[in-house]
């Protein structure tokens, strides 16, 4: 599916969207132009929207590139629906964030999460995700914005920070990594839930910073180089 700049594709409440790609034959999502010089280019088009109330929504083989958010989930699985599934996917190469997700439910696994201007994956007011078998990779040019954020509130207009329970986040047999010393960025509201747990996994992080996260951490190397061949493409 070839997309114009400044469209989107936007599954909206009562919807579903079922991708059926396969290893042989993935279904892509990218811009809709072809020539050589934008193969590569970021924010070509918006990128895919599940909005709250919509449905069914599993991805299996899909390459989504060069748009501005890949994939952007709100409120996705706390209606009774199904949570957000993804499987040997590839997110690539966007302007602002692989995957926005808002208080949804994600289940990921062996996906590839890569090279972002903002984080790759943003998981924003709390939720509940599981990924496995992933990369989670932040290879662009400029610095500020570490590939994993992560927190359990939401902001109003004035500022004030509001409750959003992180009840659950695991990272089983991933990669989280990029060019800056610190790819994750913990945001807790003290007095609610933030559960995490990052197991046998390569993390690039700040173990000074998050002092008091390390038993978050369990059999995992850190700050080790990931020795892709290619980071940057």
């Amino acid at each position: 599916m070839y997309f114009h700049s400044n469209s989107s594709l936007e599954i909206r409440s009562g919807a579903s969207l079922n991708v059926a790609g396969t290893l042989e034959k993935p279904v892509t999502f990218t811009g809709d132009r072809l020539e050589d010089y934008y193969l590569d280019k970021p924010g070509m088009w918006d990128g895919i929207c599940l909005e709250k109330g919509s449905r069914i929504r599993n991805f299996t083989y899909a390459e989504i590139t060069n748009a501005k958010v890949g994939i952007q989930a709100d409120s996705i699985g706390y209606d009774g629906s199904e949570p957000l599934r993804l499987h040997n996917c590839m997110i690539h190469n966007m302007i602002n964030y692989g995957i926005r997700a808002t208080r949804s439910k994600i289940i990921a696994t062996n996906c590839q999460i890569t090279n972002s201007g903002g984080n790759v994956v943003s998981i924003e007011n709390g939720g509940d995700y599981d990924f496995r078998n992933c990369t989670i990779a932040r290879y662009f040019n400029g610095r500020g914005y570490p590939a994993l954020t992560m927190s359990n509130y939401a902001t109003d207009t004035t500022g004030k920070k509001l409750p959003a329970e992180l009840t659950a986040a695991y990272f089983g047999n991933c990669i989280i990594t990029g060019n800056q010393s610190g790819e994750i960025s913990l945001n807790e509201l003290e007095g609610t839930a933030f559960n995490f747990q990052f197991e046998q996994c390569l993390v690039q992080w700040d173990e000074k910073l998050y002092e008091e996260y390390k038993s978050n951490f369990l059999n995992c190397i850190s700050n080790k180089e990931a020795k892709f061949i290619d980071p940057y493409t």
